[in-house]
């Protein structure tokens, strides 16, 4: 038998005997020990042991904030409100498998204390998982997208840009666009918040005017594979879109209303590196792929 010390500081007299019977004995001298964590006994010895912690206990308080975004189901897509910068909207699964957008508070100095995240509102629309979420620049419009191919349009009800309270904040269903048959992966918004542009696994792009009595305004064809990605360029003069047929295009509109003018103006999937003054002569001058898919040698 030998002495040992508890986390309390306490010392223990030690018997032979099993792990659930040890960790019963020291819990009963006042030590804490976790679930799975096996106690720390020290060597026998014939000096008396010191505490080595001071002997008033002080109440320690531990409280570990814990999120359930979506009800512990997976979480898609997320963005912050351009204008609102506490504000954002998160996109994923529900528990029933629908999908679910929820938009959220986040707080900052005191408040965050008692409640990092404050929820504001949730919108229901989408029959399957939400993939894709955008504000549109001006702040009045989000677009979400699901695994269903279609994108639904919130608007904002809420006029005042005052400081958000969960209550005062109010978005509403306002249309939904239907061209894709497949997943849309990818949404971006024009600089004007007037058009949007999406990506699908159906291998196409497609534009959309909102305001307008037609809202697909036109089909980004051409990608030989998924199209995984779609960007508008901020001053409004081109779309890019990615693949994983390992290209990214770039397609302009000279009317700047992407309707039949639409076209595809550049491919971009390989280019050629240029030959160093030191290279040898022996190596010949080839073109790389930009894109890196499971055809690279590794």
């Amino acid at each position: 038998a030998g002495q040992g010390l508890g986390m309390s500081g306490c010392a223990v007299e030690t018997t032979p005997c099993s792990d659930v019977q040890l960790k019963q004995k020291i819990t009963a001298e006042g030590s804490i020990t976790t679930a799975g964590e096996q106690p720390s006994i020290a060597p026998s010895t014939k000096q008396p042991v010191t505490s080595l912690a001071p002997s008033t206990k002080q109440p320690v308080t531990v409280r570990t904030p814990q999120i359930h975004w979506h009800g512990k189901s997976p979480v898609f897509a997320i963005d912050f409100h351009p204008h609102l910068p506490r504000l954002c909207a998160t996109g994923g699964s529900e528990p029933d498998g629908t999908g679910g957008i929820h938009l959220w508070l986040l707080n900052d100095g005191e408040n965050a204390v008692e409640a990092p995240v404050q929820f504001i509102q949730d919108l229901q629309g989408h029959e399957k998982p939400v993939n894709c979420l955008r504000f549109c620049p001006k702040g009045d419009l989000l677009a979400s997208s699901g695994v269903e191919g279609a994108i639904i349009i919130w608007k904002r009800s809420s006029t005042s840009n005052s400081p958000i309270t969960p209550g005062s904040e109010r978005w509403e269903f306002m249309t939904v666009l239907r061209s894709h048959t497949l997943d849309v992966c990818d949404l971006s918004w024009s600089p004007s918040s007037l058009q949007l542009v999406s990506a699908s696994v159906d291998n196409t792009g497609t534009v959309f005017n909102l305001f307008s009595k037609d809202k697909v305004a036109c089909s980004i064809r051409g990608h030989d594979h998924f199209v995984l990605g779609a960007s508008w360029d901020p001053q409004g003069d081109f779309i890019l879109t990615v693949s994983s047929d390992s290209s990214c295009r770039f397609h302009v509109s000279k009317s700047k209303k992407w309707k039949a003018d639409c076209r595809t103006v550049h491919i971009a999937s390989k280019m050629e590196f240029p030959k160093l003054e030191t290279s040898s002569p022996e190596i010949k001058q080839r073109e790389y792929k930009i894109f890196i898919d499971d055809t690279v040698a590794a």
